[in-house]
């Protein structure tokens, strides 16, 4: 039997480190495609998924720049997904792309993501599903949401104070408890100082529809209104009103160097997404305005001051105070726009009725276009 020269020994040694080596560095990188990055970089994996892109005025650059800021102060990695399509296939394969990451939270903010992916995610056990919604949380998906109507009611005061000809325009996607919460607490506020005051109500059909958007604001220009707001992504409505001459408070995303911006009614995303990370929330997230303005606000409403009379101003942030003290925007007597009553004297409408089952809207409403 031959004896290895000392020489071939130290070859063996080799080749079997070498060969050790492989096996780690494979172990190494499977471990990161199944156990996902998190491990490997010792950070926090937060997905999210967006429809638009970040930098598209409105809704989706104020939601990236809120998780963002977010995710910056808690030292957490954002693995964030833009311009993926809404269909059920889309939806999964970037929730299965991002788990394998290592995101063990996910957020939705669009309802058609949503509901393309929810059956998929209930076998996930181990990562926290969010999506921005006022409804019940279903499944393993928690949904979260802020409540604007506090202050769609001052920007309706502002708009019933603004206009000349008493009719006043709001642009929403399509009717739902939320949606309708915001249209009826703007008319209210526009009533309240100006009881002539009418809402003209444009249906887009959906929250980026530049098209029908444009088509609205010509619509709404036609029939005299001369100040509006919105429930739309995107600033296709700020410039199309710019251009036909009607004030305008938008949302989401203030534009003062427009000359007929009047504000905007925006939310501080970064402190919603603080407290939902930072509480490791596993419950229905609706974020009473009333309440929230007491500790550090939610929702505002942010005016362009040097746009507004002095009438205007005093009047707006009398309200606003009155709203920090807890103000009632729908109690007293309430009639719908088909009559029927809907709040007595004597009565207030919850905030559970207002998630749930406003399924109405008030009287001096007007739909257009349908």
């Amino acid at each position: 039997m031959k004896t290895a020269t000392d020489e071939q020994l130290t070859r063996r040694f080799y080749v079997l480190n070498f060969g050790a080596a492989i096996v780690l560095l494979a172990a190494i990188v499977l471990s990161i495609y199944q156990f996902g990055a998190q491990a490997w970089s010792g950070k926090q994996q937060i997905g999210f998924i967006m429809p638009g892109n970040r930098d598209n005025a409105g809704w989706y650059r104020a939601q990236y720049e809120g998780i963002a800021a977010a995710c910056k102060e808690l030292g957490y990695e954002l693995l964030i997904r833009e311009n993926v399509p809404t269909d059920r296939e889309s939806s999964i394969n970037t929730v299965k792309e991002l788990t394998e990451r290592g995101a063990n939270v996910i957020f939705f903010i669009d309802a058609e993501h949503l509901r393309g992916a929810e059956n998929y995610t209930v076998n996930i056990s181990n990562v926290r599903f969010y999506s921005i919604n006022n409804n019940p949380y279903v499944n393993s998906i928690f949904k979260y949401s802020v409540s604007q109507y506090e202050q769609r009611y001052v920007a309706g005061m502002l708009a019933g104070l603004r206009t000349k000809t008493n009719r006043v325009g709001y642009i929403a996607p399509f009717p739902n408890s939320d949606i309708n919460l915001n249209i009826n607490a703007f008319t209210l506020g526009a009533q309240r100082v100006n009881p002539n005051a009418t809402v003209l109500v444009g249906w887009t059909s959906g929250y980026d529809n530049k098209d029908h958007e444009e088509q609205i604001v010509r619509n709404l220009k036609a029939e005299r209104v001369d100040v509006l707001t919105f429930n739309q992504n995107g600033d296709t409505i700020p410039k199309a009103a710019e251009r036909a001459g009607i004030y305008f408070i938008a949302a989401n995303e203030n534009y003062p160097n427009m000359h007929f911006c009047l504000g905007a009614i925006k939310t501080d995303w970064k402190n919603v997404y603080l407290d939902i990370l930072r509480h490791d929330s596993r419950h229905s997230y609706y974020f009473a305005n009333t309440a929230d303005i007491k500790d550090k606000s939610r929702t505002d409403a942010e005016f362009v001051k040097n746009k507004l009379t002095p009438r205007e101003l005093a009047l707006m942030e009398t309200t606003r105070y009155e709203i920090k003290k807890e103000r009632l925007i729908f109690a007293g007597e309430i009639y719908d726009r088909n009559g029927m009553l809907r709040s007595k004297a004597d009565e207030a409408i919850s905030n559970k009725y207002f998630q749930k089952q406003m399924d109405w809207l008030a009287k001096g409403v007007i739909i257009i276009g349908n």
